[in-house]
């Protein structure tokens, strides 16, 4: 077998694969943007991350003292 050519198998594969370059379908109605639920997402995070961190630091400072 010579180097530049592909063994056989490959190229009996080579017309079966989809095209590189295909246009997307455009969706009917619009994805984005979806920023009230992103920022209500990142509000209820950012609030149970604080509220973690400050009922650690109560519980840690009652231990503490006590």
């Amino acid at each position: 077998m010579r180097f530049d050519q592909a063994p056989p198998h490959v190229q009996r594969a080579e017309g079966q694969h989809k095209p590189w370059r295909t246009r997307p379908d455009a969706p009917q109605e619009a994805r984005y943007p979806r920023s009230f639920g992103n920022t209500t997402r990142a509000f209820l995070i950012f609030t149970g991350n604080c509220l973690m961190v400050f009922l650690t630091a109560s519980i840690l400072t009652e231990q503490v003292t006590s």
